[in-house]
């Protein structure tokens, strides 16, 4: 009995702008370091340190650099961006 293979769907390569979009997808809800970053866009550190420099350039995000790697969080203009009202504080 001989098994036949399916071919696998190639995953498409994520464009520039749907790479930043996620990635302050990913950092809405929380800070996360560069290293957490990498792992999870599946990227490589050159390329994932280019994308993050160019957020933090465009004031996208908020770099922390009193730890190392160092860590993001999103801006309200970043929020803006990907469409995302910050909640007010209650008080």
């Amino acid at each position: 009995m001989v098994k036949e293979e399916k071919p696998k769907e190639k995953i498409p390569n994520m464009q520039f702008g749907s790479a930043t979009d996620h990635i302050l997808r990913l950092i809405t809800e929380k800070p996360m370091t560069s290293r957490d970053i990498q792992i999870t866009i599946g990227r490589t550190r050159e390329h994932t340190s280019r994308m993050l420099k160019k957020l933090f350039e465009e004031g996208l995000t908020e770099r922390d650099m009193s730890t190392k790697p160092f860590s993001y969080k999103i801006t309200d203009k970043g929020l803006a961006k990907i469409g995302v009202a910050r909640m007010a504080p209650a008080q």
